[in-house]
């Protein structure tokens, strides 16, 4: 199968399972959140590990360290966000954090703190911005799956824009230090796509207004442009190409996210703000 073809039949099945839980409930979506927070920081931990001079003499415990940790923090935020937990269960996050550094300071004392931040800002990277995804569900104090599909929706739209775009009209490169292959072309297609999907997404979802869903295109297209870039720059620092190989044609967890952990804070904040 080529590329294509494997990138496009990877990402039906995903839409299959994503609509599958994203319609099914609060708590199948919330159970398949959790997984994609668990291959993503697995997948972080991993390309953490190999940063120069900072490798884990035991990286498997230290893998599962950190994922249990980022899930102790997905489901504590997810529980405030859906209301199922006080908003004071959040006090319990930093000293389960901390230990982490207290780990190392027995474990591994040559980089601790390094090591500590970049396992600490796997957490902050990949599974806040997911837990998060449940606020948005909650959105108006109702379960509202169409106001998630529309914000996933707008952020794949600028990928998808942007890929096919850069792949046939692609000439002048956005940042080619970081990532050679994205090209100012490809940003334009992306752009032209997200709005036009916003325009529908207004149509067809009126719970946000026209402005709201525009702002959203709008963080799509920029911040979600400097996701798409952010994750390429951890790989390129340790020299690999893909943060993983589940998902055939797209990569790993984090190259199919890297746009929504950027994205999600940032529609967030403009929802509970505006």
């Amino acid at each position: 199968m080529s590329g294509l073809g494997a990138r496009v039949l990877t990402a039906v099945v995903l839409a299959g399972v994503a609509f599958s839980c994203l319609f099914a409930g609060a708590y199948p979506l919330m159970a398949l959140l959790w997984l994609f927070a668990i291959g993503s920081l697995w997948e972080f931990t991993t390309l953490a590990q190999n940063y120069q001079n900072l490798q884990s003499t035991n990286p498997l415990p230290d893998k599962i360290m950190v994922v249990a940790m980022g899930s102790v923090v997905y489901f504590v935020l997810s529980g405030i966000f859906m209301g199922w937990l006080p908003s004071i269960s959040w006090a319990l996050l930093p000293p389960l954090l901390m230990l982490a550094a207290v780990k190392e300071i027995y474990a591994q004392p040559m980089g601790i703190f390094v090591r500590f931040g970049l396992y600490l800002s796997g957490i902050l990277y990949t599974v806040v911005p997911l837990a998060m995804v449940n606020a948005i569900a909650q959105f108006q104090q109702t379960y509202q799956p169409l106001v998630v599909l529309g914000v996933f929706f707008l952020i794949w739209s600028n990928d998808t824009g942007a890929y096919f775009a850069g792949k046939y009209l692609g000439k002048t490169p956005l940042l080619k230090r970081i990532s050679p292959k994205k090209t100012w072309e490809g940003s334009i297609g992306g752009a032209v796509l997200t709005l036009l999907i916003a325009l529908i997404a207004y149509w067809l979802v009126p719970a946000l207004s026209l402005i709201d869903w525009l702002v959203v295109a709008a963080l799509s297209i920029v911040v979600g442009t400097w996701g798409d870039l952010a994750e390429s720059m951890l790989k390129r620092n340790v020299n690999v190409k893909d943060s993983g190989t589940i998902l055939p044609g797209h990569g790993g967890v984090l190259d199919r996210l890297d746009a929504v952990y950027m994205v999600i804070p940032f529609v967030w904040a403009w929802l509970v703000m505006s």
